[in-house]
């Protein structure tokens, strides 16, 4: 691919000194896919405390557009219309880790916040979301704002308590 291809979709990045260099260097990097399993950009964990912050994703570009996009959908589809619930977590990891363990309805926000568009895509499948994020503050935060978000749809939003410190 060409410099240009890869920078427009946000592969590549510009460094202090003005050279290009990979946006997902050093980390564990996972493709994101539309509800139709189509990659339209990728995700990556630091693998190290200094490596800045915790989780990337590819630039916002004509194909990806984070608020538009749960982590996950296009496998959880259908465990999601069968138990006629989804668990929304916050990331790839959490996303992972649970369907391993058989909760195969879990999709991620790559975040904290749950916008209208992604509320628009699990009302359209399922009557139930768990809100199983981080007990942490903007965990905590998250939740309050999923209640206001998902207000007006024919949603029933509920909290799966997290202890402090533990992950789904």
């Amino acid at each position: 691919f060409k410099v240009m291809e890869l920078s427009r979709a946000g592969l590549l990045q510009k460094g202090r000194n003005g050279r290009q260099y990979d946006r997902f260097r050093e980390r564990i990097t996972f493709p994101i896919r539309d509800a139709r399993g189509r990659a339209v950009g990728f995700g990556a964990r630091a693998m190290r405390d200094e490596q800045g912050a915790k989780y990337i994703n590819t630039a916002e570009n004509e194909l990806f557009h984070k608020s538009e996009i749960l982590y996950g959908i296009d496998r959880a589809r259908r465990a999601m219309a069968k138990a006629d619930r989804a668990i929304l977590v916050e990331g790839y990891t959490d996303v992972i880790a649970l369907h391993q363990a058989g909760m195969t309805e879990a999709v991620g926000v790559m975040g904290t916040s749950l916008t209208e568009q992604q509320v628009a895509q699990l009302s359209g499948v399922v009557n139930t979301v768990v809100l199983a994020l981080d007990a942490d503050a903007a965990g905590q935060k998250a939740m309050l704002r999923a209640q206001s978000v998902a207000a007006g749809r024919r949603l029933d939003i509920r909290v799966a308590a997290m202890p402090e410190g533990v992950d789904p």
